[in-house]
């Protein structure tokens, strides 16, 4: 089975990742929650469907995409260049996982605009 693992959220984590909750018994009412904050506290009925909410690597903006190449081509080293892609990848919430096609995260452009923030 396809699950979402700890290794794979952690880097976006100190950047203000958001994620769509919802309850496995009623998946038509989403929140959308900054995990930093997330109480998921439950009783033994309800089981939670957690969704990180990321882009994906095509819909970088420009100026994203202008910090990339500088990131590129400053790139002394291949440490210093993994460091810096790495936070920069994580910071803007970038699919560096292929979560969103493996349906384990929400595509950030595909978000219903009466989901409740």
């Amino acid at each position: 089975m396809n699950k979402l693992t700890l290794n794979e959220i952690v880097g976006y984590l100190p950047y203000g990742l958001k994620a769509e909750i919802s309850l496995k018994s009623n998946p038509n009412t989403k929140v959308i929650r900054d995990v930093g904050f997330l109480d998921l506290t439950k009783d033994d009925s309800c089981i939670y469907v957690f969704k990180p909410i990321l882009n994906r690597i095509e819909d970088m903006s420009e100026e994203q995409l202008d910090k990339w190449i500088d990131i590129q081509e400053r790139g002394e080293n291949n440490l210093q260049f993994s460091i810096q892609a790495n936070e920069f990848m994580y910071s803007n919430h970038i699919d560096i996982h292929n979560l969103i096609d493996r349906g384990l995260a929400v595509d950030s452009k595909t978000l219903n605009t009466h989901t409740n923030e």
